[in-house]
């Protein structure tokens, strides 16, 4: 059920975000020539030496640790990706490319974490041997409230009998798209970038992933 929210709700999200993952991926996955390349990059950026995940295709809430990991390596990859397609120039290392040097790149990444984040605990609470059928209502509701409440306001949320009742497409409920919640780093981030239209286009695919 989650998995299958999550993969319907990322289609909200620009492609080049969830391309540029499987392209990262795709691209060290099957060579160890390119991995140890990498691993110069990784020392002098000094960021962990981890490997590059790649994105399971029937698993969508794989993609936070793959999100998780490319933030991480966000500066070494850049580099990285700069040097190469100076190097050995193609279509798909013009787009990664391209896409690393877009300054919301990073921002909808953070966004997808955070996000990722609490579906994925989700999941990840029925995954167990036991019987836990008696926490799944809560649990739904505990879900919904948090995520409804990243979008719509706050009375409106505490004044339903229950939140299985929410309307998430009553816009007059919604918040103004610029008070939308995306998480802390998403929002830090955002705060240093300026061009207005494309930061209205931002919070309006987060909005749209709600």
């Amino acid at each position: 059920m989650i998995h299958l929210s999550a993969s319907k709700a990322c289609i909200k999200l620009p492609r080049s975000i969830e391309d540029v993952l499987r392209n990262i991926g795709s691209h060290f996955s099957r060579s160890h020539s390119r991995q140890m390349k990498y691993k110069e990059f990784q020392e002098f950026f000094k960021v962990e030496i981890h490997k590059i995940l790649s994105p399971c295709t029937t698993r969508w809430l794989s993609l936070k640790a793959c999100v998780d990991r490319i933030l991480e390596q966000y500066p070494a990859l850049k580099e990285y990706f700069r040097l190469l397609h100076f190097e050995d120039p193609s279509k798909t290392l013009e787009q990664i490319y391209d896409t690393l040097n877009n300054s919301f790149t990073i921002v909808y990444l953070e966004f997808m974490s955070y996000i990722l984040g609490i579906l994925t605990s989700f999941n990840t609470l029925f995954q167990g041997t036991g019987s836990l059928l008696y926490l799944l209502k809560p649990e739904i509701e505990k879900l919904l409230k948090t995520v409804c409440l990243n979008f719509m306001t706050i009375g409106y949320i505490r004044n339903l009998v229950t939140i299985i009742n929410v309307s998430p497409n009553a816009t007059e409920y919604q918040l103004p798209i610029n008070e939308i919640y995306i998480g802390v780093t998403a929002t830090e981030s955002i705060t240093n970038l300026i061009n207005s239209n494309e930061i209205t286009k931002f919070y309006k695919s987060c909005q749209e992933f709600y």
